[in-house]
């Protein structure tokens, strides 16, 4: 008997993450203001409540509940809260292999409680000291630790495909200009 031939079609994933820094939830009272940082791994901002104030790079951006951005590796960013009533945020900061960002935009997503979830997985199944990941929890199935990175990817590709306004770009804030 003959062995069949097949021809097996090949793709690259748009998103691979491949480590985890840190996902932590938190509350931000009227006032915050965080002097910035840079490092080398992707971090994704997430406004739950509230009004925030966000740099990138020399950018002044101002994001609303349900939007979030995404910051690059080697980028430094700030964050305040930018309103009258306390800030409600999720960060997730992760390594890839694989993601499509080429300038900055501002995504909206629909549901606070998928990222509620996502973040919730990742702290169920990773040991943290806090804010950063230090490990997998003595115990954690190496199988649900996949699947929870792989609902974040599925987040963030869900995200990444919904329809953006005006070619997808981030409105400057006006205050961008003298930030520069």
């Amino acid at each position: 008997m003959a062995l069949a031939r097949f021809t097996l079609w090949n793709f690259e994933p748009r998103v691979r993450i491949t480590s985890f820094c840190s996902a932590h939830m938190g509350i931000r009272p009227v006032g915050y203001f965080y002097n910035g940082e840079s490092h080398d791994f992707w971090e994704a901002v997430f406004i739950l409540k509230g009004t925030a104030g966000i740099t990138a790079g020399e950018t002044v951006y101002t994001l609303s509940q349900g939007q979030m951005i995404f910051h690059p590796p080697g980028e430094f960013h700030r964050l305040w809260n930018n309103g009258n009533e306390f800030l409600r945020i999720a960060i997730v900061s992760f390594g890839a292999d694989a993601f499509p960002i080429d300038r900055h935009r501002i995504y909206s997503f629909s549901s606070i409680d998928r990222v509620f979830a996502s973040v919730r997985s990742i702290r169920r199944l990773f040991e943290t000291d806090g804010i950063f990941v230090v490990g997998m929890r003595d115990g954690t199935n190496e199988s649900d630790a996949q699947k929870a990175v792989m609902e974040l990817e599925a987040l963030f590709l869900d995200i990444l495909d919904q329809r953006i306004d005006d070619d997808g770009l981030i409105k400057k804030d006006r205050l961008s200009e003298r930030y520069s």
